[in-house]
């Protein structure tokens, strides 16, 4: 979209933020929304409206209509994706152990069908028109079958209060690790193809398999998370998704060949998959403090970086380069590390 419609980093950057703004504009109406009916019926509708809006991008002509399926996008995924959370906690409720790491790797596996359904597309040179149209019929089949199996079961007003509450001091250190984790994240979704055409001057096709192998890295290392927390311990595992992140961007920054490169983002897609399992984990066994209300202060925090960032990383480049930018989002990682080092000197003098 940003070749078809000849933007620059800064424009596409500003583009990007019609994303947010939709969804934050109606964070209050999905939440009156979850508390009149239940999560089971928000999500059904949410879907089918967030596959509608699906066909859309590839015939947007003109920078303000993109805007507008932007904007589209960010009210219908509120819908969808506060619902299907509601719907994850009303799953676990039915379990003794926890299930909520593979909700995580389920999603990454997720964006890696989407990542090679894109290669696909794109190695065919099929029009981005016709790609997302035949996504989203394939979604709406999907929905139809599977939305019979899902919970019903009547609002929680009680547990929907608190969900916009900004975090206790306690709770900060989590916070801004969930912030710096998102926002590396989102930014790998966002630019991570578009970095390796830019500045790696790669093709379309290398370009696309380079994020395709970054969603495999993620979605390897949250199927691997509950094992390698347990070998290592949170902490620990912590700072080594920091360090990870860290080299990974600066291996990135460092060379102008593509497989190098493509190393870079396998470290990134490792740091940064169990990163907020981890906290949230974390926060919910921190001593005095509710589950509920941490999580959802938490995730507060951790969703402006998860919005926020990539449209800032866009301004970046529009000003200096896109290689700047990712240096920017490269201190994330080292932000893990120091207040992941806080937090273990707290620990050892308590």
């Amino acid at each position: 979209m940003k070749e078809q419609l000849h933007l620059s980093e800064g424009e596409l950057g500003l583009v990007l933020f019609a994303f947010p703004v939709g969804l934050l504009l109606t964070l209050p109406f999905t939440s009156m929304l979850l508390q009149k009916y239940s999560s089971k019926s928000i999500m059904f509708g949410g879907a089918l409206a967030f596959n509608g809006v699906l066909c859309l991008p590839g015939t947007a002509a003109y920078i303000w209509q993109l805007v507008m399926v932007l904007l589209a996008f960010g009210i219908t995924r509120n819908l969808l994706n506060l619902s299907m959370n509601a719907q994850a906690v009303e799953t676990q409720h039915r379990y003794n152990r926890s299930i909520m790491n593979s909700f995580h790797g389920v999603w990454s596996l997720a964006g890696f069908a989407g990542a090679s359904i894109g290669y696909l597309m794109v190695s065919k040179d099929v029009a981005v028109s016709y790609h997302l149209i035949g996504v989203s019929l394939l979604l709406f089949i999907l929905t139809i079958i599977f939305i019979p199996l899902t919970n019903s079961v009547p609002p929680r007003k009680e547990e929907r209060r608190s969900f916009f509450k900004l975090p206790e001091p306690a709770l900060l250190n989590f916070s801004l690790i969930c912030f710096a984790s998102m926002a590396c994240e989102n930014t790998m979704y966002d630019w991570g193809s578009i970095y390796f055409r830019q500045e790696m001057h790669t093709s379309k096709g290398l370009a696309t398999l380079a994020f395709v192998v970054y969603m495999i890295a993620m979605t390897t290392g949250r199927f691997l998370g509950d094992w390698m927390t347990n070998k290592l311990g949170i902490l620990p595992l912590l700072t080594l998704s920091g360090t990870l992140i860290v080299t990974g961007f600066s291996i990135v920054l460092l060379t102008h060949m593509p497989y190098p490169g493509i190393a870079g983002y396998i470290l990134i897609g490792l740091g940064v998959s169990c990163v907020v399992p981890l906290v949230f984990s974390m926060a919910g066994k921190t001593a005095g403090a509710n589950t509920g209300a941490a999580l959802a202060s938490i995730s507060t925090i951790g969703y402006v970086g998860f919005l926020f960032i990539p449209p800032f990383v866009g301004l970046v480049a529009e000003a200096t380069s896109l290689r700047w930018s990712f240096g920017c989002i490269a201190m994330m990682g080292a932000l893990i590390i120091w207040l992941t080092r806080i937090m273990q000197k707290t620990a050892e003098t308590a």
